[in-house]
């Protein structure tokens, strides 16, 4: 015979938890969780050791389903300055399509949801995570520059990372949705950085 499907299935927890951490961020509790669920805790402890197992795979989803697309447009072909436009704007862009998650990734910390100690499973998968983001700044720095340097490594980490990551957390934290003016006023300082910038050489970006 064929069994019943699952009521509660781990995605769905997790979903769950997401929609709890989003408000409560990492003070949401079992609870709440459950309550979210529509089911009992017992469900949530039937497929998570704890609440800290939970969170802690709640971010490392949330974190994959982000890094996943922009990774993949860093690694685009074609004019470099693009390139790095359309990855800063992934983060905008990804923000209104998924509000709840993108509370949890931009407005805390990683360490607020996952702990020093975790399963292996979560170490690899949290490993990926760190290379691939590493890998992929870096390629895009080699391919946009010829070369790489730790001001190079700097300028990129600024224009695909640390700048789409603040324009986006003002409004995250206030809880208002983003105004379109975000992704022209990124562009333009996308552009202005990575043309003007000291230490770099113009021509090489400009193609």
């Amino acid at each position: 015979s064929v069994g019943r499907p699952e009521r509660f299935s781990r995605k769905r927890i997790v979903e769950s938890a997401a929609s709890v951490a989003a408000v409560f961020g990492p003070a949401a509790t079992m609870s709440a969780i459950a309550s979210a669920l529509g089911g009992p805790t017992g469900s949530i402890y039937h497929r998570f050791g704890s609440r800290e197992e939970l969170l802690a795979e709640m971010w490392v989803d949330i974190a994959e389903s982000f890094q996943a697309q922009f990774i993949d447009l860093l690694d685009g072909s074609g004019d470099p300055l693009d390139v790095a436009i359309q990855a800063a704007l992934h983060t905008p862009r990804w923000v209104r399509l998924n509000p709840s998650k993108a509370r949890i990734f931009f407005h805390y910390r990683r360490d607020d949801f996952v702990p020093s100690v975790v399963s292996n499973e979560l170490r690899v998968r949290l490993d990926h995570l760190r290379v691939g983001l590493r890998s992929g700044v870096l390629g895009f720095c080699e391919r946009a520059f010829g070369g790489i340097s730790p001001d190079l490594i700097e300028v990129c980490a600024l224009v695909l990372i640390d700048l789409p990551a603040a324009v986006v957390r003002r409004h995250l934290v206030s809880a208002r949705p983003l105004p379109s003016q975000v992704d022209s006023l990124l562009e333009l300082s996308v552009r202005a950085i990575l043309l003007a910038d000291p230490a770099i050489e113009p021509a090489e970006i400009a193609g």
